[in-house]
């Protein structure tokens, strides 16, 4: 997935703790982690929980 000049990016996720593993990425006992941590945080985007009970089917099935 390409995300070129995209602004305004909302991600709508259920998985609160993701959020504050974003928000505090030195506390992460893991390098890895901290690797994956520090990718993501390289793209500009609005991380949003949302609980699992109001997410719609992916149109997909």
């Amino acid at each position: 997935m390409y995300l070129i000049g995209i602004r305004n990016l909302i991600i709508e996720v259920d998985a609160h703790y993701i959020k504050g593993m974003l928000q505090n990425p030195d506390i992460q006992p893991s390098a890895s982690m901290n690797y994956w941590i520090m990718a993501i945080l390289m793209f500009h985007f609005k991380l949003v929980h949302v609980k699992g009970t109001f997410h719609s089917p992916d149109g997909l099935l």
